[in-house]
C-alpha cells in the first residue's frame, strides 16, 4: 500500500491516540488530518454533542483548507511561470 498509508494509519489515531506515543511522535498525529477525523467519530459514538465535535472538526477543515490554498497557489505560479504572464519570472 505503501509509506503513506503506514504512517497515516500509525500517527492519525487509528492504532493508538497520540498521548500514549512518546512526545516526539505523539506531536507528528497533530498535524495530520486523520487525527481530527477519528477523534471527532469516536467522540461522537461515544454521546458527544456537535458542539463538543466542533473544534475537532474545524481543526480538520482548516488543515484540508490550507494544503488545497496552498496546491492551488502553486498551481497558478507554475502556470503563470510557464506562460509569462508575471513580470518577475
Amino acid at each position: 500500500m505503501g509509506d503513506n498509508y503506514i504512517l497515516t494509519t500509525l500517527f492519525g489515531n487509528v492504532v493508538s491516540p497520540p498521548q500514549v506515543m512518546p512526545r516526539f511522535l505523539g506531536v507528528i498525529s497533530y498535524l495530520i488530518p486523520q487525527y481530527y477525523f477519528f477523534t471527532s467519530i469516536r467522540l461522537t459514538i461515544i454521546g458527544w454533542d456537535i458542539t463538543m465535535v466542533f473544534p475537532y472538526l474545524l481543526n480538520l477543515f482548516l488543515i484540508y483548507m490550507i494544503l488545497l490554498g496552498y496546491s492551488i497557489y502553486s498551481l497558478g505560479l507554475k502556470k503563470a511561470k510557464r506562460e509569462g504572464s508575471l513580470s518577475w519570472f
